[in-house]
């Protein structure tokens, strides 16, 4: 039996290994250098081209990178119209949805089980599981080693991790709050790539609290940042060359403050490689991403409760609400004196050995959990 993989589906099908023989027609889309609408809509018009070559059984992989099932205030989001729009035109089509997004899985159950039965699937961790897992053993080794090399009983950091990657609007707001707020003897590492523009800075501009004044005025200058590798650089460490667990960054410093890949009111809800990094690294986090999250880490195993932060911002729903319960916990950190903020870290190692240990062991059988289920729903579409 033969199954048209549409968008980044193929890649999924790659890990599942040789459990399942399938044979993928696959339109390459870069989405590097795309918009997420216009992917979604290309991919369809190929996977609609198919159909009318006489294919019926389809893999949708509907999430690049988790974006919203539906707007804001409720109303069809470009990639549901255009779902909507292919079963329209493509009726005798069966479609197994895989999704990162863990709210999509009800979403298009619910809406889309009327043709032909198609339903829905999360990988969300099956590849980071599977990848970073092994980046991991590859760059940790020997366990105890390597928790000796994290410094988790060091209680003389003074420096704060924020990998920032690509730049976004609640990205933009966290680096702006640790360059306003953090001292010299209380120092932060992170970056941002090329990629500002006039409409993230607006965007950022909305998140910002009213009362964040100076920061607003710090804005106009963030288009001339370029790459923030200065810091690195300093320390000799570049996270580019070091591969995928930037091991060094996180035995270099005291905890992280991780930027998710989205920071919506919760129409996104996934965990990627950004939180689990830090975690199998014996990092505490403040998590600047999507609500739930951190519950979200606590139900696959991890202790994410904090001597430093205040997590209450994790249920907050309004994302400026959220982006000013995690201003407060920035200030917070900033005001803390060096020696006492060691010591607060410090006293959760027992939880980050945890952590590190969970990474290895329960959060892979987690996700092994889904990979079953993935491939449960291939051999229905198969089959059937």
């Amino acid at each position: 039996m033969k199954i048209n993989c549409v968008g980044k589906a193929p890649i999924i099908i790659k890990h599942l290994g040789t459990i399942i023989d399938v044979q993928s027609t696959f339109h390459p889309i870069n989405i590097q250098f795309i918009d997420f609408n216009s992917a979604h809509k290309s991919a369809l018009d190929f996977a609609r081209d198919l159909y009318n070559k006489g294919a019926r059984k389809f893999v949708f992989d509907c999430s690049f990178e988790g974006p919203a099932l539906q707007k804001e205030d409720g109303s069809s989001a470009p990639l549901d119209l255009y779902f909507q729009e292919f079963f329209n035109s493509c009726a005798e089509s069966k479609v197994l949805f895989v999704t990162q997004n863990l709210n999509g899985i009800d979403f298009f159950n619910d809406k889309y089980s009327k043709y032909n039965g198609s339903r829905s699937v999360c990988y969300n961790f099956i590849i980071y599981s599977y990848k970073n897992r092994m980046d991991f053993l590859k760059s940790a080794g020997d366990r105890k080693k390597f928790i000796d090399r994290l410094g988790l009983y060091d209680d003389s950091k003074s420096k704060i991790l924020s990998l920032n990657n690509i730049a976004k609007p609640h990205r933009l707001v966290l680096y702006s709050l640790l360059n306003e707020y953090f001292r010299d003897d209380l120092d932060f590492v992170s970056f941002l790539a090329r990629n500002l523009s006039v409409d993230i800075l607006e965007s950022a501009l909305t998140l910002l609290p009213d009362e964040e004044m100076i920061i607003r005025r710090q804005f106009q200058n963030l288009l001339d940042f370029g790459p923030k590798y200065t810091k690195f650089e300093k320390d000799g460490v570049n996270p580019r060359q070091e591969g995928s667990f930037p091991t060094q960054l996180f035995s270099n410093t005291l905890l992280s403050l991780v930027t998710e890949s989205e920071f919506t009111s919760g129409s996104v809800r996934r965990v990627t490689e950004k939180s689990l990094k830090a975690l199998a690294c014996g990092h505490e986090l403040l998590m600047v991403g999507n609500p739930g999250t951190i519950s979200y880490l606590e139900q696959m195993g991890f202790e994410i409760s904090s001597a430093i932060f205040d997590n209450s911002y994790d249920s907050i729903v309004c994302p400026k609400g959220r982006i000013k319960s995690i201003s407060e916990n920035v200030k917070a950190i900033a005001e803390l004196d060096v020696g006492e903020l060691n010591r607060r870290v410090k006293s959760r190692t027992e939880d980050k050995i945890h952590n590190i240990d969970n990474f290895l062991g329960s959060f892979r059988d987690f996700s092994e959990c889904m990979k079953s289920e993935l491939i449960f729903e291939m051999n229905e579409l198969m089959e059937n």
